[in-house]
């Protein structure tokens, strides 16, 4: 059985949605691949969630999934590394398209309030510049 990791980006996404467990020891059902989890992740170090972003991350997905379809048969079993797992070829196809959706999810539910989300954190930041 061949071991199989997700591109670096990827990876720390799929990462950053291991919510119900101990770190790396559950398998699949220790993550939550929830839009809100995904917005965590992209605006852990900037307040935005850009169309570049997204389709970036989208790419990297369709490329590995191609990848993935092609390397292997579709009952083919491989270790995903990042969630610990043992998946088919289809389950790991099926898998990557659940975040895809989800990172169009994340953005379509950030992006209406993006402005308004950037002025308050602006506004909290110079509040606590102030009293230092």
């Amino acid at each position: 059985m061949e071991q199989l990791g997700f591109p670096p980006s990827i990876s720390a996404l799929v990462k950053e949605c291991e919510r119900f467990c101990e770190k790396e020891c559950c398998g699949p059902n220790a993550f939550s691949f929830s839009p809100f989890n995904m917005i965590y992740h992209l605006t852990k170090y900037g307040e935005d969630i850009s169309w570049t972003d997204i389709d970036s991350l989208q790419e990297q997905l369709s490329d590995f999934a191609e990848m993935v379809r092609s390397s292997y048969m579709p009952s083919e079993k491989l270790e995903v590394l990042e969630i610990n797992a043992i998946l088919t070829v289809d389950q790991l196809v099926c898998l990557v398209e659940e975040i895809g959706f989800g990172l169009i999810q994340a953005h379509a539910i950030y992006a209406p309030y993006r402005d308004e989300i950037e002025d308050r954190e602006w506004e909290f930041s110079r509040m606590l510049r102030a009293t230092a």
